[in-house]
């Protein structure tokens, strides 16, 4: 396996995210966290180049342990986290917590976690509403949602650094998410262009004309 390191301030960061997002304990947040990081670097031995976050070093991880539920002779990495991704499509399906895109394609703004939520596909506020949704998923260690855990931290360092507003307009976020390199689901772009040059005159369309076209490229 190719070696994996984190930076100390991301751990802090993750460690910190453990505890107030999901609510728990120090102690827990240290076993979450660390199971996590394992899977990482799992995903990341297997595809190291294209790995989002393959940038950050410092801290040297030990290495992935295999899932007590499957043995390590018969499935190797890529049918493992195919398997997951199968699971975490079930659970979203099940909980109904998959975003209308044409309904958040509408809005005038997106907070930080709604904007992060929806361009995966997913509704923030449904997850919220429903009972331990956020927690179950993550102590399944499903793939997307430990990943939006990850970008959250990145959406507030932006916003610390000024690079983006807490809350602003979708195609801000999206536009943030491209210069970042995460990944926007399906058409949710095209559907936030359609409405705005839809709705707005070409007076209230001009502070985004530079934005716009910015999408378009990426159509």
């Amino acid at each position: 396996m190719k070696p994996y390191f984190v930076e100390p301030e991301r751990l802090k960061g993750l460690l910190k995210s453990a505890e107030d997002q999901l609510g728990l304990s120090p102690k827990e947040a240290q076993k979450h966290v660390t199971s996590y990081l394992k899977d990482e670097a799992t995903r990341y031995a297997n595809n190291s180049k294209n790995f989002f976050f393959a940038y950050s070093f410092g801290k040297k991880l030990s290495a992935p342990v295999a899932d007590p539920r499957f043995d390590k002779t018969k499935e190797p990495v890529a049918k493992l986290l195919t398997t997951m991704q199968a699971l975490e499509r079930q659970f979203i399906i099940t909980n109904g917590i998959r975003a209308k895109l044409e309904n958040w394609a509408k809005f005038p703004s997106w907070t930080q976690r709604e904007a992060i939520y929806v361009m995966r596909g997913l509704d923030f506020t449904k997850i919220m509403a429903g009972k331990n949704i956020l927690t179950e998923a993550m102590k399944s260690h499903f793939p997307t949602f430990q990943e939006i855990l990850e970008v959250n931290e990145l959406a507030k360092r932006s916003i610390t650094d000024g690079k983006i507003d807490a809350r602003t307009h979708p195609v801000h976020w999206i536009n943030w998410a491209r210069e970042n390199n995460l990944p926007v689901t399906e058409n949710l772009p095209q559907l936030v262009l359609a409405h705005i040059e839809k709705t707005m005159t070409p007076t209230q369309r001009s502070k985004y004309e530079a934005k716009f076209e910015k999408i378009r490229k990426k159509k």
